[in-house]
């Protein structure tokens, strides 16, 4: 029997399986497996074929009509209009068909296709009949009395369109993933279709006449056994498939239709009827009659699609289901369902594991009994509340004392019976590993700089008793000792980065809002080109090359001023500089300012002839430790936090940072930020000498430095004598490796913690050069000693340069916030005496090129003035006052 389809029932591969089974089990190509009606459509299909040859060969036709009725002609100009909407509705319908795969939308076309092959060979076939007279008209000689036509172009019509229609309407008793079953079961039904249509005509057209009543009655016996054989198939369909009962209604009309056919020929060729009421039947049925056929098959295959459809969706909400089902059950996160009464309804094992209350315990109890007292109104209100999939705040569960945060939802479609699923979070577990967590950054960080301290103290004080030992043996084992030290260093060293990927992670505190101080852009911008200028690279030479030069186009006029912390600008455009600085080998980095009146901003641009950074680049070189990648033969390697501390600044200012690069031709950086139109301010105003000239704060300095006065809090340096460094650790380790280091070129000052290096400050001695100061000490730390130095003590980079020494974990954090408090410099220990000696070197050199080139300016002022100032008073003198009375002030 035919197979069981099921579509409603089974999957796309379990119906493609049905049929590849079904095909296995009915073997249609082995003769034995066809039922006798088949076979006897096959005979008669051949007999009725080979018998209209021989007859049609060996006697001919009777002739063409000589007169075709125009009314009949009429009719199928009036057939042909109605087969044009027809026909372009189902190629609609054709062209609809979305979704899928290909081949699933290519099986939902299949029956469209072939419906509309049907109906272009139908509108063909009445376009040539009513364009050309009827086309093909033959004499129908069984027909009595006047002379009838024989249209063979509607024979040749039938004998494609009605085996088409017998298949479109077998089509939805079959699975369409296996078209050739269905064809190899069908065959036989349409073999003798395709004969009695053949044979009808050949009856009608051949002159012998009983020769032509034989044809007619074999005709009738091939259409019966048709007819039976369209039964059997009926029959032995499972009455399980879909819309079975649509599907046996459309082949019982397809019959009836075909039936009612097989009448009217009988009465046509017996003269029962007109011709002109014969031929407007056949035109009627072939539009109406079998345009309503074809509809019933678009009915039965919309409803099969439906249903299909529904099916497919409820054999995946079943499936759904059941995912969601062992899911909620294998979750590794404790999550439990319960009613809006609080009832739990369902309790998942990984909360049944961590609470200790067991599944069969918790159901059917409700969830007020299994939390603590304290939390149980905290949980009616989230209950009340869940509608929005509001979080009820930690809830302790009784049992194993475990604490949770709960997020509850409630399920689709709600009612008065909806069901809420509670999603935990193991509070218990986050809290023991955040403080795991915690301990093992402090142990690490203490571990660092109670390693890397000792280890500074043996490397530096091997290294000074290496240089100044002369017995070759002890120089070879202070040379191990010192070996020994870079070994364990490195192992610390590995130690901090393994730990900083995992610092770096923790979320960090809220940004305290900036202090809003009077910032004056035009002076810091001359400090921060002055620090360019003095800072070195890790190797201790000079940041900015040789061949660069460093231009300050901010040196006249006045500026907005701007609100807002001077030192984290100050920071904020050293950053700048710096990093155009490292990526600068030859041209110029300029300082430039533009106002922008209609958004009340200032924007200040530091434009350089670099390398130049890509687009990719561009989009993410203000994220945290990010690095241009470059093959710049000076390999400046930064930490990455240079530019994001500065969009950091920007952002806390209320401004931003823009960049505009090409590779090959350089950047530039634009710092936007608010400022007060109303106020301005030149350079530095930060006194007058007996001129009343303003000077710059760094060419203060240099005047007082070069008429033998003190800088700020203390006395002048004496000529010829080293530089004075103030090193202030709490170390005596450290302390013996600085002076070791650094006394045969510098004096040293030592202060063993905060509170004596600001005593020394304050005592009116000899002021330091430089500052060498440790991160971490008792009492201040080093950080707030420089934070003072430069806010309350109002000491800038070009007066007082520090250096910040830290074993302090990790690096690039520790780095970043002595930069932020204030510091020039940052060394992590253990350091090299050389790089520190080339450093301190370097900062000496830039200094006195600033202090040389800064003098030479001031002279040619004073020049300037003298010549200018007697023209000013004799245009101000008063009628009758002498030259001599009004002579002024001798200027510095």
């Amino acid at each position: 029997q035919v197979h069981r389809n099921g579509l409603g029932r089974l999957a796309p591969g379990a119906r493609r399986a049905s049929a590849r089974a079904m095909a296995a089990s009915v073997r249609p190509l082995d003769p034995e497996r066809l039922p006798v009606t088949a076979w006897c459509c096959a005979a008669f299909g051949i007999l009725q074929l080979v018998a209209s040859l021989v007859v049609y060969s060996s006697f001919g036709t009777g002739g063409f009509l000589p007169q075709v009725d125009p009314v009949e002609v009429s009719q199928f100009h009036i057939a042909r209009a109605m087969l044009v909407p027809a026909m372009l509705l189902e190629a609609c319908h054709l062209f609809s068909v979305r979704g899928g795969s290909f081949g699933q939308r290519l099986r939902g076309m299949e029956m469209s296709m072939v419906l509309v092959l049907e109906l272009c060979v139908k509108l063909t076939c009445y376009t040539v009949m009513a364009d050309f007279g009827g086309g093909v008209v033959h004499t129908n000689m069984r027909a009595p009395g006047t002379p009838r036509g024989c249209y063979s172009i509607r024979y040749i019509e039938w004998s494609i369109a009605v085996p088409t229609l017998i298949v479109l309407n077998n089509c939805p008793l079959w699975d369409l993933s296996a078209p050739r079953v269905m064809l190899r079961r069908l065959w036989p039904n349409l073999l003798a279709t395709l004969g009695y249509v053949v044979i009808s005509w050949v009856a009608q057209v051949t002159p012998n006449d009983t020769i032509g009543w034989t044809l007619v009655g074999l005709s009738i016996i091939s259409y019966f056994s048709v007819v039976c054989d369209q039964a059997v198939i009926l029959l032995a369909t499972d009455r399980d498939i879909l819309a079975f009962h649509f599907k046996v209604g459309a082949v019982v009309v397809k019959e009836t239709i075909f039936s009612i056919y097989g009448i009217m020929y009988l009465v046509g060729i017996s003269g029962g009827i007109s011709s002109r009421t014969e031929q407007l039947f056949y035109t009627i049925g072939d539009v109406l009659l079998k345009v309503l056929q074809a509809s019933a098959l678009v009915v039965v295959r919309n409803w099969q699609d439906l249903v299909e459809w529904r099916g497919a969706l409820e054999h995946k909400v079943e499936i759904g289901k059941k995912d969601m089902s062992r899911l909620f059950r294998r979750a590794s996160a404790p999550i439990f369902a319960m009613s809006a009464e609080g009832v739990v309804v369902a309790w998942n094992e990984h909360l049944a594991s961590v609470s200790g209350i067991q599944v069969q315990t918790a159901v059917g109890t409700s969830i007020f009994d299994l939390v603590a007292e304290a939390s149980r109104p905290g949980l009616r209100t989230a209950i009340d509340a869940c509608g929005s999939g509001l979080s009820s705040g930690a809830v302790e569960i009784n049992g194993r004392s475990v604490q949770m945060l709960l997020t509850l939802i409630v399920q689709l479609g709600g009612g008065p019976h909806r069901t809420i699923t509670a999603i935990g979070q193991d509070l218990t577990e986050v809290a023991t590993m955040k403080a795991m967590n915690e301990r093992k950054a402090q142990i690490t960080a203490v571990l660092g700089h109670e390693l890397r301290s000792p280890l500074h103290g043996i490397m530096g004080l091997s290294g000074s008793m290496f240089e100044a030992a002369t017995n070759p043996l002890q120089k070879r084992q202070l040379n191990m000792i010192k070996g020994c030290a870079v070994r364990l260093l490195d192992l610390v060293t590995n130690i901090m980065e393994m730990a900083k990927s995992e610092k770096i992670e923790i979320e960090g505190e809220k940004a305290q809002p900036v202090e809003k101080k009077v910032v004056n852009m035009m002076d810091i911008v001359d400090e921060v080109v002055g620090m360019t200028e003095m800072a070195v690279d890790k190797t201790g030479r000079s940041l900015v090359a040789s061949n660069v030069i460093m231009v300050n186009n901010m040196c006249n006029g006045k500026l907005p001023i701007v609100h807002g912390d001077p030192y984290k600008i100050t920071q904020l455009l050293y950053n700048l500089l710096t990093n155009a600085a490292k990526f600068t080998t030859s041209g110029s980095i300029q300082v430039s300012a533009r106002e922008d009146v209609e958004h009340s901003r200032l924007e200040v641009n530091v434009t350089d002839t670099g390398k130049g950074i890509s687009p990719e680049a561009l989009a993410k070189i203000f994220e945290p430790f990010q690095q241009v990648s470059n093959n710049d033969a000076r390999n400046f390697q930064g930490i990455g936090l240079g530019l994001s501390v500065a969009m950091g600044i920007a952002k806390l200012h209320g401004g931003d940072i823009k960049v505009t690069s090409k590779l090959g031709q350089g950047s530039t950086f634009s710092v936007i930020l608010p400022c007060d139109f109303e106020r301005r301010a030149g350079l530095t105003l930060r006194g007058e000498d007996g001129s009343g000239k303003v000077r710059s704060r760094a060419a203060q300095q240099i005047a007082l430095s070069s008429q033998g006065m003190a800088p700020p809090g203390g006395v002048a340096v004496p000529t010829g004598q080293r530089p004075l460094v103030l090193s202030v650790d709490d170390d005596d380790i450290n302390q013996e490796v600085i002076e070791q280091s650094l006394s045969a070129e510098y004096r040293i000052v030592r202060a063993m913690n905060g509170f004596e290096a600001f005593e020394y400050l304050e005592s009116g001695k000899e002021f330091p050069s430089l500052m060498l100061l440790d991160v971490m000490m008792p009492g201040p730390s080093g950080l707030e000693v420089v934070e003072q130095i430069r806010n309350k003590n109002s000491l800038s980079h070009s007066q007082l340069p520090v250096i910040m020494l830290s074993a302090r974990s990790p690096q690039d954090a520790t780095a970043s916030e002595a930069f932020e408090k204030g510091a020039t410099d940052y060394m992590q220990k253990p350091f090299s005496s050389a790089v520190l000696k080339r450093r301190l070197s370097v900062i000496d050199e830039v200094r006195a090129e600033i202090r040389r080139e800064r003098v030479v300016a001031i002279e040619q002022y004073k020049n300037e003035l003298s010549r200018s100032q007697p023209t000013a008073q004799a245009a101000a003198q008063p009628p009758g006052e002498s030259q001599q009375d009004s002579q002024p002030e001798s200027p510095d």
